[in-house]
């Protein structure tokens, strides 16, 4: 059983040779090969809209499928591609988060409302982090593992430390203080100032 050219489900055939000989003269059958394909064909990039509900959930195939509480009350598009569901933004299509398809193949394919995929979604923009860091004895500080020189006149402040995806900025209130590039890709998981 085919849909939209997705090899759906596979059963054996309880018609006689002679019955399919007059299938084909008969009904406007069409033959096709007849050893079975080497590969299943990939089934396609389809996405659904939806409303997420107060629980952060949306419904697809008679079940509510967990799409995360920020989205509660919003639309969201749902897009199943090769067995992940990317959820992302109804209007700008960014990608806002990206799990294992809650869903078979074959429920997908019979989703209410689905269409072909539009574009890829678009990658999240890297929003800067800013932090707090207490300057060393010595005129430095230690951010996403990555030292900073700062000066020792500034010894045992409390500064605040802006990064991005490539720089990061120290501040002593509205002055900026230093400019680095950033060396390291780590994430920053300490944003107070420690043991002040």
């Amino acid at each position: 059983m085919f849909l939209a050219g997705v090899l759906i489900k596979t059963v054996g055939s309880k018609l006689a040779a002679s019955d399919l000989h007059a299938l084909v003269h008969t009904q406007h059958a069409r033959v096709i090969a007849t050893d079975p394909p080497a590969e299943l064909p990939v089934s396609p990039v389809i996405e659904v809209e939806r409303t997420v509900n107060a629980a952060g959930c949306a419904g697809l195939a008679n079940k509510a499928v967990s799409v995360g509480f920020p989205l509660a009350g919003r639309r969201a598009i749902l897009r199943f591609d090769t067995g992940l569901m990317a959820v992302l933004g109804p209007t700008d299509r960014t990608l806002l988060r990206s799990v294992p398809s809650p869903l078979t193949t074959r429920s997908v394919a019979y989703l209410r409302s689905a269409r072909p995929a539009g574009p890829p979604p678009v990658p999240p923009a890297a929003t800067p982090v800013t932090v707090e860091r207490i300057v060393s004895s010595s005129g430095g500080i230690m951010v996403a593992r990555q030292r900073v020189q700062v000066g020792r006149n500034h010894a045992r402040k409390v500064l605040a430390v802006t990064i991005d995806e490539t720089t990061i900025r120290v501040h002593d209130g509205p002055h900026l203080l230093v400019t680095a590039p950033r060396t390291t890709t780590l994430v920053v998981t300490h944003k107070r100032a420690q043991h002040h």
